[in-house]
């Protein structure tokens, strides 16, 4: 109960459940690929390429709230990724970056 004067044994619930559980789902993620690059992991191709689709996608600032320059300036920045995407998706093939790095380190 969110009001001026609640009743007595009343329990409030100001955070919205599904978002707190999606943030911290969303942090523990963003922890443990922090953590994997500590241990000289590196993500294979598939999770570069969902990585930066998701990057793509979804965008941090309302776009729509952006001047003409703003959101050209934005489309921009989702070419490089897309392009970033599409080299590693082609170069990177037999993901030989990855495993140089993991046999020198």
């Amino acid at each position: 109960n969110i009001s001026e004067h609640p009743p007595t044994g009343a329990a409030a619930s100001p955070v919205d459940k599904q978002a707190k559980e999606a943030d911290v789902d969303r942090k523990l993620r963003f922890y443990g690929v922090i953590k994997a690059f500590l241990q000289g992991r590196m993500p294979d191709n598939q999770q570069i390429d969902q990585t930066l689709a998701y990057v793509r996608d979804h965008s941090p600032i309302h776009v729509n709230k952006l001047s003409p320059e703003g959101k050209k300036f934005i489309q921009d920045l989702r070419d490089i990724v897309e392009t970033a995407r599409l080299m590693v998706a082609e170069k990177n093939a037999d993901e030989l970056f990855r495993n140089f790095i993991w046999h020198t380190r």
